[in-house]
C-alpha cells in the first residue's frame, strides 16, 4: 500500500501541485507570466536530458548486458509501439475522423509513456531489475516515434497520402531522443568492462528517478490548461480503447510466449504485462504544436488516460508478486 501511494502522490501529486501554482499566480497577476513557460521548460530539460539519462546509465551498469530472453523487451516495446499506431490508424479511417483531429488521435495512439511513467512505476514496484527491464522496453521507442511517428501524424493531419517524408526541423527533437539510449549503450560498456559503480552514485540513481517523474509532474501542471474535454468524448475513448485493449492484446501475448518469466525472477514478464497499459506520453502534445493541428485533442487524451491509468492503477498492482 505504501508504494501505491508513493507512485501516486510523485505521479498526480506532483501534476495538481504545478496545476495549483499556475492557478494561483494566475490569480495574482492576473495572466501566467513567462518566466512561467520558461522555468516549465528548463524543469523539463533538466529531468529528460539528466537526471533521466544518469538513472538508466546507472541501471544498465549495475546490471549485466542483456542476453537471451531479455532481448525480447525492445521487440516488445518496438511492438506495442506499432500497435498503438495501426489502431489508432485504424480507427481513424473506420471513423472518418477530420485530418487536423486524425493526426493529433495518431500520435496519442502511438506513443505510450514507456520510459519515464513506466520506468519509475516498474522501479517502484519492482525494484532495479524492474527500471532495468523497463528502459530495454523503451529502447527502440523514441526513434521510432521521432523517426516515423512525427512524419506520419504530419501527414495525417495534412489529409496526405503516399509516403512520409523527415521533417529537417525535427533533427534536434530527434537528437534528444537519442539521449536515453545513449545512456544504456554507455550503462552496458561500463558494466562490460567489469567496473564497480560508486555507491554515491547508486544512492543518487534511486533518487533521481521519483526525482524525474516529479519534475516533470511540475513542470507539465505549471502549463496545463484544461481544455473543453467533453468536445472530445469520442477521439478520447477511441485512444483509450488503444491504451488498454489494443496494445496490450499485442504486447501480453508476445511476453507469455517470449520466456521472459524464466529470467531475473520474472521481474521482466510483470514489467513488460505493467507497460502494455500506460497512457498517452506527453511527448504525443509535440507534434501538433509543430504541424498546427488540434493540440487541444492531444492536451485531452494525454491528460485524460493519465487520469485512467492513475484511478484503475491499483488494479494492476494485482499482477505484482
Amino acid at each position: 500500500m505504501s508504494r501505491l501511494i508513493f507512485i501516486l502522490v510523485v505521479t498526480a501529486g506532483s501534476v495538481i501541485l504545478g496545476y495549483g501554482i499556475r492557478v494561483a499566480i494566475m490569480r495574482l497577476f492576473g495572466a501566467a507570466p513567462d518566466a512561467l513557460h520558461d522555468i516549465s521548460k528548463r524543469g523539463k530539460q533538466f529531468a529528460f536530458l539528466l537526471l533521466f539519462p544518469f538513472s538508466i546509465c546507472i541501471s544498465f551498469w549495475k546490471l549485466a548486458p542483456p542476453h537471451g530472453p531479455l532481448l525480447m523487451l525492445p521487440v516488445l516495446g518496438a511492438a506495442g509501439t506499432i500497435a498503438g499506431a495501426f489502431a489508432a490508424w485504424l480507427m481513424i479511417r473506420i471513423f472518418g475522423t477530420p485530418p487536423r483531429q486524425a493526426g493529433s488521435l495518431f500520435v496519442c495512439g502511438m506513443s505510450s509513456n514507456f520510459g519515464i511513467l513506466g520506468g519509475f512505476v516498474c522501479f517502484v514496484l519492482l525494484g532495479d531489475d524492474g527500471f532495468y527491464a523497463s528502459q530495454l522496453f523503451n529502447a527502440f521507442v523514441p526513434i521510432m516515434f521521432f523517426a516515423f511517428g512525427f512524419p506520419l501524424s504530419g501527414m495525417i493531419g495534412r489529409g496526405q497520402r503516399g509516403f512520409p517524408r523527415l521533417d529537417s526541423s525535427l533533427l534536434k527533437d530527434f537528437a534528444s531522443a537519442a539521449v536515453p539510449l545513449g545512456a544504456m549503450v554507455l550503462g552496458t560498456l561500463l558494466s562490460t568492462l567489469d567496473l564497480p559503480v560508486p555507491t554515491i552514485a547508486m544512492r543518487l540513481s534511486d533518487f533521481a528517478i521519483p526525482a524525474t517523474s516529479g519534475i516533470l509532474g511540475l513542470a507539465i501542471g505549471a502549463t496545463l490548461y484544461l481544455s473543453s474535454i467533453h468536445r472530445y468524448f469520442q477521439e478520447i475513448g477511441l485512444v483509450l480503447v488503444v491504451k488498454m485493449l489494443a496494445i496490450p492484446l499485442v504486447v501480453v501475448p508476445l511476453a507469455m510466449v517470449s520466456g521472459l518469466d524464466s529470467v531475473m525472477g520474472g521481474v521482466p514478464m510483470t514489467a513488460a504485462v505493467l507497460l502494455s497499459f500506460m497512457p498517452v506520453a506527453f511527448v504525443a502534445t509535440i507534434p501538433p504544436a509543430i504541424y498546427g493541428f488540434d493540440l487541444d485533442l492531444a492536451n485531452a487524451c494525454w491528460l485524460v488516460s493519465t487520469a485512467v491509468f492513475v484511478v484503475l492503477f491499483p488494479v494492476a498492482t494485482w499482477v505484482v508478486p
